[in-house]
Formats: structure tokens, sequence, C-alpha cells
């Protein structure tokens, strides 16, 4: 199963209906798992970050947040919605590593031994491509240059259909594209030279890049919920 992306935010109408569905007497301030709410406005009426806590971790900008399931770690993760220069995309961690795990598998039985820059390199490709969906679903694209457009619409394209596409499911589409890449002609397509819809996922980058920054949004990457990650 993949994550369902963050809804947009809807109207205050809608909200106030939907805040409902969170909050109950068995549950007067809300869910315990932050991954059990998937609307951008239902977070932003939920999180309260005028607490001294919130404060002095974003300040410290912090390398490693610990803490209990259900402490916060993750609805301290998605503060960036709060934001509306940044643009949050987050990936379901079981899932993804387990793909990036079969695609250096198949990298390794077509080519030999794999190197760490070649794994980084399906990590880039994975990262960009998830990011170039978000864009299309969540940047304002009007008055932005054609071509740049055109490049990232060809190129998320080529996996399905943007509005039903998630960034998990992309993952996982290309994963199994360099997957497939590698048992045909060894190891020649791995993170940049990957191309979808006739676009190279490097043209795509910078295509999102310059539409990123003409709208003044900065992207995050979300990686979550690493208790999922069985080691054996």
């Amino acid at each position: 199963d993949t994550e369902t992306p963050l809804k947009p935010a809807a109207s205050a109408e809608v909200k106030r209906a939907s805040l409902d569905d969170y909050i109950s007497h068995a549950t007067p301030f809300g869910p315990i798992a932050m991954d059990e709410i998937l609307d951008a406005a239902i977070y932003r009426d939920l999180y309260d970050s005028d607490n001294r806590l919130h404060d002095e971790i974003i300040q410290r900008r912090p390398s490693f947040i610990v803490g209990r399931r259900g402490s916060g770690k993750t609805a301290l993760m998605r503060v960036p919605l709060l934001d509306p220069t940044k643009l949050l995309v987050e990936f379901n961690s079981s899932d993804l590593f387990a793909q990036v795990l079969a695609c250096v598998e198949a990298l390794e039985r077509s080519g030999g031994r794999v190197f760490t820059n070649q794994i980084g390199d399906v990590w880039e490709g994975i990262v960009w491509t998830g990011l170039c969906l978000a864009t299309l679903k969540s940047v304002d694209l009007q008055d932005m240059p054609l071509s740049e457009v055109r490049s990232v619409q060809r190129y998320v394209g080529g996996y399905g259909d943007s509005t039903a596409l998630t960034v998990d499911k992309v993952a996982a589409e290309h994963c199994r594209k360099i997957g497939e890449a590698a048992t045909l002609r060894g190891l020649t397509t791995i993170g940049l030279q990957v191309t979808s819809g006739g676009v190279e996922l490097a043209a795509a980058r910078a295509a999102c890049q310059t539409l990123l920054d003409r709208a003044g949004r900065q992207p995050l990457v979300l990686i979550d919920s690493m208790e999922d990650l069985h080691s054996e």
C-alpha cells in the first residue's frame, strides 16, 4: 500500500466539519498518531506552535529527534506545512527502503558490485521524481515558463496521471525503471539519466528547480516512521 498525500487546504466550512473526524470525547486533543491526519488544513488547525518547546526545537534545528510513539516527532517534522514558502514531500519509509533494496539487488545482478555513489544516484532520482510530482500538485504554475512546465509534466506523465499519482507510487515506478534498465543494459541508467515521458530526469530536475525558484518555494523531503523498518 502507498501513503495518501496530504490534501490541499480546504474551505473554513469543510475544515470545521472535518475536525469532527479527529476530535471526539475519546480523543479530545486529536489522534495520537500524526499519520492519521492526511489533510494539511486539519494539521494547521490541530498543531499548536505557540509554545516554548516548539520554539526551542525550531531554533536549534536538531539533527536527530527521538521520542516514543505519539510524542509528536512527526507533528514537528510537518511544521513546514505552516509555512506557505515551503514544499513538503513525504515518502513512506518502509515501502521506499524495500523498493531501493530491490533496485540495488537488480543492479548487482546485472553488473556485479554496486558502489555508494551509485546508490546515491538512485536516491537522488527518487527525491527529484517526487519533487517533480509535488511541484505539479502544489505549486501555482500560472505565468510560469511554459517550456519548464511542459518538461516536468511530460516527465511525470510518463509514470501516469499526475492527479492520481502519489510520491510513493512514482518512487516505486522509478525504482522499477532502474531495475528494468539494469537487466537490459547493465549499469547505464541509474540516476538523472532515467527517462520518463521522453524527458531525462536531469532536464526535469532543472525545470523543476526553475519553477520552485520562481514560485519562491523551498522543497523539504521527509522520510518518516523509521520504526516501521525491521533489521534481521
